[in-house]
C-alpha cells in the first residue's frame, strides 16, 4: 500500500465514521505525518 492508497483509505474511513471537518483535518495530519515519516 503506497502513500496515496493509504491516504484514500483513511479518507474513506474518516468519511464513514466522522463528519466534522476539524477532526478530519486533524486525523489526516496526524496519520499523514506518522505514515510519511
Amino acid at each position: 500500500m503506497d502513500y496515496l492508497e493509504w491516504k484514500n483509505y483513511l479518507q474513506n474511513l474518516i468519511n464513514k465514521y466522522d463528519k466534522q471537518g476539524y477532526d478530519k483535518l486533524h486525523l489526516m495530519k496526524e496519520y499523514g505525518l506518522t505514515f510519511g515519516h
